[in-house]
């Protein structure tokens, strides 16, 4: 379990929640025809407006796990993004990306059709929402206790805002969900409605403990008993 931080260097830190593309615009990823490998000679864009050139000293990765070029290149637009970039411009539209970070806000077994929630998370859905390998491309088409992985923002009623919602298929993944700590007491808080028993793992950059109001990344095992409402334990980190 960790709570996420902002490193502060001597570069300029950009976060924004908003779809991905690599020589495209906000909605759609495209790569030059023959690209390197490592990605050198390419460029991430964000919101259609903000270009970071690739080369193969970029750091990718996704929910906190080194990806290569080539998957990046595969996954498409929709995912929350932190740009680590040096040699910005001054309206910070453009420079070179030392790190791209993508996270999922939460990655787990649908627990409710109406409104489509995950883990007990509610999920606001728009017409920017990006769906990955949703069968038909249509979200009529899934029912409770399918995979889904969501990466967006919070708005103001802790529903997450889906900028992309991918379809998953491995059982044994783990689970994932962020958002704000409530309810503390011992080992045990909520996320939402969702409670967490994170008896046996221990907290990491939570500086002197975790607190209410703290935003928070909890990674668990998959529980094939899971259903609406259960405890969510088995922390991992």
């Amino acid at each position: 379990m960790k709570a996420p931080t902002l490193p502060f260097t001597h570069r300029h830190m950009i976060r924004w929640l908003l779809p991905i593309a690599l020589f495209a615009s906000a909605q759609s990823l495209a790569v030059a025809a023959d690209p390197a490998p490592d990605g050198s000679g390419s460029a991430v864009t964000i919101n259609g407006i903000r270009n970071f050139n690739i080369d193969g000293s970029t750091q990718i990765r996704l929910d906190g796990q080194p990806i290569p070029f080539a998957q990046l290149a595969e996954i498409g637009a929709g995912y929350n993004a932190l740009v680590d970039a040096q040699n910005a411009n001054p309206g910070l539209t453009e420079g070179d990306a030392v790190q791209i970070d993508l996270r999922n806000l939460v990655r787990g077994p649908v627990t409710a059709i109406s409104p489509l929630s995950v883990l007990d998370q509610p999920i606001t859905v728009n017409g920017e929402t990006v769906l990955v390998d949703i069968p038909g491309n249509d979200l009529a088409n899934v029912v409770v206790g399918d995979l889904l992985e969501v990466s967006g923002y919070l708005d103001p009623n802790n529903s997450i805002v889906a900028a992309r919602i991918g379809w998953r298929t491995d059982p044994t993944s783990d689970w994932k969900i962020s958002g704000y700590v409530a309810g503390l007491v011992d080992n045990s808080f909520s996320i939402g409605s969702q409670v967490i028993d994170f008896t046996g793992a221990t907290p990491l950059r939570c500086g002197a403990g975790m607190s209410n109001g703290d935003f928070v990344e909890v990674e668990t095992l998959p529980n094939a008993g899971y259903a609406a409402g259960a405890v969510l334990s088995q922390v991992i980190e």
